[in-house]
């Protein structure tokens, strides 16, 4: 799904079917967004730098904010899956995937690939990141 539409759409059919927009689990792709991500009038699904820190837009005044490194995830508690930041890997010209999955329970469940990441990604410098291969 690329956008707030189809989102949208998903966590209801999730919720209708499954009783929770979590339960199903999704794939997203976050189109980056040079600007802050506030007053953001397009339709995609974006990903931009808002405060300094990395955020997913789920809606158009919805970000869900966590930082970010290039490489793995650092995790906290195993068991639990709690992070501290998400991992990061380029998988291309400006395509990158975030590791583990956004699992927010009651709210969405889903893989997250960006595209339109310039190079380097913002977080890199943003989080101490080694630079990108």
């Amino acid at each position: 799904m690329r956008t707030f539409a189809e989102l949208k759409r998903a966590r209801a059919w999730a919720a209708e079917e499954f009783g929770d927009p979590a339960a199903a689990v999704f794939l997203l792709f976050f189109r980056w967004y040079d600007g802050s991500g506030q007053g953001y009038a397009g339709e995609d699904l974006i990903a931009s730098m808002w405060g300094g820190k990395f955020a997913l837009w789920l809606a158009p005044q919805w970000p869900v904010s966590m930082p970010v490194v290039v490489g793995e995830a650092q995790i906290r508690d195993v068991r639990s899956m709690a992070m501290n930041t998400w991992g990061s890997e380029r998988l291309g010209p400006g395509v990158w995937a975030l590791s583990p999955s956004l699992n927010m329970p009651g709210v969405v469940h889903a893989y997250i690939v960006l595209t339109d990441v310039p190079e380097p990604p913002p977080w890199a410098s943003t989080a101490g990141a080694p630079p990108t291969t």
